[in-house]
């Protein structure tokens, strides 16, 4: 049944950081403030940047394990491991430093071309299995697809041209996906993205496809991203909560929405920038606690130095 006072339930506090020394360095005012977990967000050049660990699984294991030591002495824990959502190839440059461009194929999990789309899949394979070996994650997190602007294989999933071939491949790979995190003992998540130029007609802005997506791979689970879910407020907050199947979701990327872009606000944001956060937070955490999710209340904005009217 529904919760009839909110407030009294408090989910534990998270907060989206990356692994640099920084960002680490950070950790500790994190858990000062009330912060109990972490969201890591690790990107492709931390993997296989030629002047880094270029794909030295060694190399990503003493920086991870490293990490997992310095979280675990402030009593922080691993929610989920935001996994590479965009990849890239590597140029080396006359001076003898490396460039970089943007290669989405190889993460596109619903790309149409099979060779492309089991590339993907088995370019992630040992990402997740030294991730869950070395900062012991309760979930990794995917994006659907790859970032790109339209044409056939659109990142957002377009419920128009190719949308069934797209579906087919997602579904595939999600499957896969899942007895890869199974086999490394941890759990899949999949975030939804949502196209700002069309968002009638992005697959994962609506709720219907994500519970189609997570019934055709069972295992996989939801984490919602509401900057992405609500863009132009197609849905709000609520309401996108509220067209999910129960027991999906088990993450959450908060920050302000409502927008024609997806800008990552804090959430109450108003101040410097072209936009305000726009969603009701009383009513969305309602539908968080009332659809039964009790995992972290994951921060993920853009900076966490914003003013806030929240």
């Amino acid at each position: 049944g529904s919760v009839t006072n909110v407030k009294k339930l408090m989910l534990p506090i998270s907060a989206t950081i990356g692994l640099s020394s920084t960002w680490l360095n950070r950790a500790q005012q994190l858990k000062s403030l009330g912060v109990e977990y972490v969201d890591l967000s690790l990107g492709w050049d931390f993997f296989h940047k030629p002047d880094g660990n270029n794909g030295d699984t060694a190399k990503w294991d003493e920086q991870m394990n490293a990490a997992k030591a310095q979280l675990d002495a402030l009593g922080l824990k691993v929610w989920h491991i935001h996994l590479p959502g965009i990849g890239a190839t590597y140029t080396k440059n006359s001076d003898g430093t490396w460039s970089s461009t943007s290669n989405n194929d190889v993460v596109d999990f619903a790309h149409m071309t099979e060779s492309i789309r089991a590339a993907a899949v088995a370019n992630m394979t040992p990402i997740i299995q030294h991730v869950a070996k070395c900062l012991k994650p309760k979930y990794v997190l995917i994006h659907p697809s790859a970032y790109r602007d339209g044409g056939a294989n659109g990142a957002y999933l377009y419920t128009g041209t190719n949308s069934t071939a797209r579906k087919a491949s997602l579904v595939t790979s999600l499957k896969a996906l899942v007895t890869v995190c199974k086999n490394a003992g941890t759990e899949l998540v999949m975030e939804n993205l949502g196209n700002y130029k069309s968002p009638s007609n992005s697959m994962t802005i609506q709720p219907a496809y994500i519970n189609y997506f997570m019934t055709q791979a069972p295992g996989a689970k939801f984490c919602f991203d509401f900057s992405h879910g609500t863009i132009n407020l197609y849905n709000t907050g609520a309401s996108y909560i509220k067209g999910l199947n129960k027991g999906i979701l088990t993450a959450l990327h908060v920050h302000g929405g409502g927008n024609a872009r997806d800008q990552h606000l804090f959430p109450g944001y108003s101040g410097m920038y072209e936009y305000s956060d726009k969603l009701d937070w009383g009513e969305t955490y309602e539908a968080i606690i009332n659809y039964g999710y009790r995992g972290p209340f994951t921060y993920e904005p853009a900076s966490y130095a914003v003013d806030c009217n929240a």
